[in-house]
Formats: C-alpha cells, structure tokens, sequence
C-alpha cells in the first residue's frame, strides 16, 4: 500500500479595498505511515525511516510527524536473499553494517514492514538498474554577492546512453552532508546524447578562505514509476 502525502500551496490574492474572509479547510490526516529508503549497488548499511504524520494543529511546528518505533523490517529480493533490518534512531532502521548484503544490478527488491501494532505492508518490487558513469564534475566561480563570501555552481557532464529510457536522480553530499533536494531529469530530449554542464544544487556560497570543501555526487538510476515520484516530490516542495 503506498501513500503519497501532498503538500498544500495557498496563494494569498490581496485585492484593494475589498476584504472576503476565507475559511480554509485542512485535511488532518494523522497516524499515516511514511515510509523512506534508498537501495543501491554500493556497500551498506541500507537505511530505512518510519514515520507517523500528524496534524497540522500538531504543538512541534518544526517536524509535524512522528518516529514509527518498534516495527520489523525486511528487505528482500527476487533470489530469495533476506536483510533484517534494526533500529538505530527512534524510526531509523538500518542494516547490519557487516552484512554482506548489498544490492545487484538486475534484481528486484521489495520492502516488508510490520509495525508494532501489527499492521503489515509489502512495497512492489522495484527492479535495479545499471548506473550511467559522470565523465566530470567541476566548479564555476560566480561574483561575491557580499565581500566575505566567494559563490560557486557545480556541475557535472555525463553521456546518455542510447535507446534505453533513462531515468536520473542526482545525491549531493557537501562535506558529508546530504542537500536535501529532489534533483531528477531523464532523456526523453535528449537520448543518446553527451550531456555536459549539468548544474547541480544551484548555487552555494562559501567562505573565502575556507581551506577544502568535500563535494560527492552520486548520479542514480531510477524506474519510470520512482521518477515520477521524485519529479512529483520536487514540484510539491
């Protein structure tokens, strides 16, 4: 069962002389489930975080949802390998950071949660693609918007492969912190082609003088069904 919580947008029109008060109706939907994980090819641990919504009337307006503790989950895959997953956070799951489980290229994978009170989901299986390599990433140096501050774009140039439907997620880590943004595209112009200067994470600002900045890009490949959600996640926010 998945459920895909949409984000309300309200647009406030002010009119010159003319007041019409509005009641807005919210939709308070508590105690659904949330559910999110990534599986890859690289070397675990694998994360998974449960989480519960609440209301919008919640008292902590700064995290409107609640950790999922106590629930038993599996990944599993279409060879019949099993990888039980602990928590490690209230609502954070992991994998055993020894396990050798890790995820191949070609198989399908599946999600099995059980919650505490006993509610049972089983995800559909989402297959494993090959990743599509980055050729280079590189930085342009932009004017200082303010005298401290020096501004950079990264970008990156990869070549599409021909013919295959790709879809593309791109995970920024800025010295080992993720940026949180949904950022995917696919090659539905631009099958087959080298694409170069793709602009990534827009545009950040460092300190001048900083002596290194670690910047990791992971470029992912996603099935049709997980772009569509991420695109739609991304216009949402």
């Amino acid at each position: 069962m998945k459920k895909i919580l949409i984000a309300l947008g309200v647009t406030l029109i002010l009119l010159e002389g003319c007041e019409e008060p509005f009641d807005l109706e919210l939709n308070n939907n508590p105690d659904l489930l949330v559910v999110e994980g990534t599986i890859h090819n690289l070397p675990g641990p694998y994360y998974v975080s449960l989480r519960y919504t609440t209301t919008y009337s919640f008292s902590d307006s700064t995290d409107r949802s609640l950790p999922a503790t106590g629930a038993e989950i599996m990944i599993k895959d279409d060879q019949g390998n099993v990888a039980a997953l602990t928590e490690w956070q209230p609502g954070v799951y992991r994998t055993d950071s020894l396990s050798t489980f890790r995820g191949v290229e070609g198989r399908s994978y599946s999600l099995d949660v059980t919650t505490d009170e006993g509610k049972h989901y089983i995800s559909k299986a989402e297959l494993l693609l090959p990743p599509v390599a980055i050729d280079s990433l590189y930085f342009v140096y932009g004017p200082a918007k303010v005298d401290e501050f020096s501004s950079y774009r990264v970008y990156i140039d990869y070549t599409d492969p021909i013919g295959k439907g790709n879809n593309y997620r791109w995970f920024t880590y800025l010295d080992n912190f993720p940026v949180i943004e949904a950022e995917v595209d696919n090659d539905q112009f631009v099958d087959g082609r080298k694409i170069a200067g793709r602009q990534l994470v827009g545009l950040q600002t460092f300190q001048r003088g900083l002596d290194t900045l670690q910047v990791v890009v992971r470029q992912a490949s996603l099935t049709p069904e997980a772009f569509d959600y991420w695109q739609t996640f991304g216009e949402q926010v």
